[in-house]
C-alpha cells in the first residue's frame, strides 16, 4: 500500500510520519492475518491472468468458488478473505467489490456443497498414552538418527523421511504439553519456543489483544522447570541440532521447519493434522469408528487429560490460553474420560499431588498401564511386557 499512500499523504517528513503511524494501527497479528489473506487472492489473480484492482463482483463470486476448490477452507470462515479484498480496495480508494447478492449466493452455496460432501466423522479428544507412545518414537528415532550428523547422511533415504516423522513426532508432543495453544502452533517462531537443561521449556508471545504497545517485546506465556518432563527438553534440543544442521549452521525462523529451505508461509490447521496423521499412522492407532483426530484433537486431549487427574480449571484455562472469565474450556473436556498413567506422566505436575496420584486417587489403567513399556520395532510402537 505504501506507493499509493505516499502519494495521497505526501512524501516530505510529516508525510513519512503520517504513514509509519498509519501501518502501526494494525497490531502485527492483524498485518499477518491480513497479508495471508491478501496473497490468496493475489494468487487468484495470478492464475486467472486478473489485474488485482480490476476485480468485479462477479470475479469475487469466481473468487469464493476457486477458494472452496482448494478444498481447506470451509465457507463459514471465508469472511476474513474477503474483508481482505474489500480493504485492498478501499485504501486504493475504490470500492468494495467481494460482497453483494451474487456472492452471498454462491457462498450459500459453497456452504451446502460442503456440509453434503463433508465427512461425518466427529473429531474427539487424542488420549494422553498415543502422546507418550509419540514421545517414546522420537526417543527411538533420536538413536536412529544420531550417527547421521552430517547434512548429507541427514538428506539421504531413510534419514530424510525419518526426520520427518521425528519433526511430526516433537510438534505433536510439545503442542500436547501446552495444550496446543495458538502460540505454540503452526505460526510458532523458533525464538519463541525454547528449550534448555537450565530452563525447562519455555514458550513466548510477542503481540497481545490491547496491548499493541509491546508487541515488540516477548512475553513469557508458559514455562515448564526443568525438573519437569526433561525427556521432552532433550528431544527439542535434539530436533534443534537437526534442523541447524539442516540449514548450514543456522536455524529457520519457523519453530516446524525442518530447514530454511523449508516453505511454510503457507501452512495452515490441516498442515498440524497432517503431521498428526503421520504420527498415529506410525504407531499404528485410529481413532474409534466414525470419529477422527485432528490437530484440534490434541487441545480437546490435552485439556481432557489434565481435567481427569484433577487440575483444576484455572490452570487448565492459563496453561492453555482460555479466558478466566469464559466457560469455552467446558467444551474441550470429555469429562468421562479416565484417568491413566499417561495422563499423569504428563499433567500430574499440575496437580496439588505434585506430580503423583495419591492413594485415594489412583490412576486408572490405560493402554500403557501394568508394566508395559513402548519398544520402536519396524517401524512402529509395540507395547512389551516388563
Amino acid at each position: 500500500m505504501k506507493p499509493y499512500m505516499t502519494k495521497i499523504l505526501g512524501s516530505d517528513a510529516l508525510g513519512t510520519k503520517t504513514l509509519a503511524l498509519l501501518a502501526a494501527a494494525w497490531a502485527p497479528s492483524t498485518a499477518a492475518t491480513y497479508g495471508s489473506t491478501i496473497r490468496r487472492y493475489f494468487d487468484f489473480c495470478t492464475e486467472q491472468r486478473l489485474a488485482p484492482l480490476a476485480a468485479t463482483p462477479a470475479h469475487m463470486a469466481r473468487y469464493v468458488a476457486w477458494l472452496g476448490q482448494l478444498g481447506t477452507i470451509k465457507a463459514s470462515s471465508l469472511q476474513p478473505y474477503l474483508s481482505a479484498v474489500n480493504g485492498f480496495f478501499k485504501d486504493h480508494g475504490l470500492e468494495a467489490v467481494a460482497l453483494g447478492d451474487l456472492v452471498a449466493k454462491v457462498r450459500k452455496g459453497l456452504a451446502a456443497s460442503q456440509v453434503a460432501i463433508d465427512d461425518t466423522t466427529v473429531r474427539v479428544h487424542l488420549p494422553a498414552y498415543i502422546i507418550e507412545k509419540a514421545l517414546r518414537m522420537a526417543q527411538a528415532l533420536r538413536l536412529q538418527l544420531t550417527a547421521a550428523t552430517s547434512r548429507e547422511l541427514l538428506q539421504a533415504s531413510p534419514a530424510r523421511e525419518q526426520v520427518r516423522l521425528l519433526r511430526a513426532c516433537t510438534t505433536v508432543v510439545l503442542l500436547y504439553l501446552f495444550f496446543s495453544r495458538g502460540g505454540a502452533g503452526i505460526g510458532c517462531l523458533t525464538e519463541d519456543l525454547v528449550a534448555s537443561e537450565a530452563d525447562g521449556l519455555r514458550l513466548y508471545h510477542r503481540t497481545r489483544k490491547g496491548q499493541r504497545e509491546v508487541s515488540a517485546e516477548r512475553k513469557l506465556l508458559c514455562h515448564l522447570p526443568p525438573t519437569v518432563h526433561s525427556e521432552v527438553v532433550q528431544m527439542l534440543l535434539f530436533f534443534d541440532a537437526i534442523r541447524h544442521t539442516l540449514s548450514d549452521g543456522k536455524y529457520p525462523t519457523a519453530r516446524w521447519a525442518i530447514s530454511t529451505s523449508e516453505r511454510h508461509d503457507r501452512w495452515t490447521a490441516n498442515t498440524l493434522t497432517g503431521w498428526l496423521s503421520e504420527v498415529t499412522m506410525a504407531l499404528q492407532e485410529r481413532p474409534p469408528e466414525g470419529y477422527s483426530w485432528t490437530s484440534h484433537s490434541l487441545r480437546k486431549g490435552a485439556a481432557t487429560a489434565a481435567y481427569s487427574i484433577g487440575v483444576t480449571l484455572q490452570k487448565i484455562k492459563h496453561f492453555g490460553g482460555w479466558s478466566t472469565e469464559s466457560s469455552v474450556v467446558l467444551d474441550y473436556i470429555d469429562p468421562t474420560a479416565l484417568a491413566g498413567r499417561s495422563e499423569w506422566f504428563f499433567f500430574g505436575w499440575l496437580t496439588p499431588w505434585g506430580g503423583q496420584p495419591t492413594t485415594n486417587n489412583p490412576p486408572n489403567g490405560d493402554n500403557m498401564a501394568n508394566g508395559a513399556s513402548p519398544c520402536f520395532v519396524n517401524g512402529h510402537i509395540e507395547i512389551i511386557e516388563v
